[in-house]
């Protein structure tokens, strides 16, 4: 089963009204993020049985067109993962990042 990084915003203990709805916008981001990240990889698993699909009836020029597109996904996931990481290096004490599968 694949393993992916997820971000996720530390919970504050704090009852000022501001600080909660800018809390609460950036937990929706990092949700955003998230869900990101999550369509690519629905998409790689889209494109792979596109190719299972393809590579079975005997179209290789169009199995290596979709390795393309699968590479250019797995580099956007690999973006955002980054991303991700640089986020929660930057702001420790704000996010976390978990690995799920």
């Amino acid at each position: 089963m694949l393993t992916r990084t997820m971000i996720e915003l530390k919970p504050i203990d704090n009852d000022n009204e501001e600080t909660v709805r800018i809390y609460n916008l950036t937990k929706e981001s990092c949700e955003r993020l998230n869900n990101y990240l999550l369509d690519f990889v629905e998409t790689i698993q889209i494109l792979t049985e596109r190719k299972n699909k393809l590579a079975a009836g005997g179209d290789f020029t169009a199995v290596n067109e979709v390795d393309e597109s699968i590479a250019f996904v797995e580099s956007k996931i690999s973006e955002v993962t980054d991303s991700m990481k640089r986020i929660a290096e930057w702001m420790p004490a704000l996010v976390e990042l978990k690995e799920v599968q």
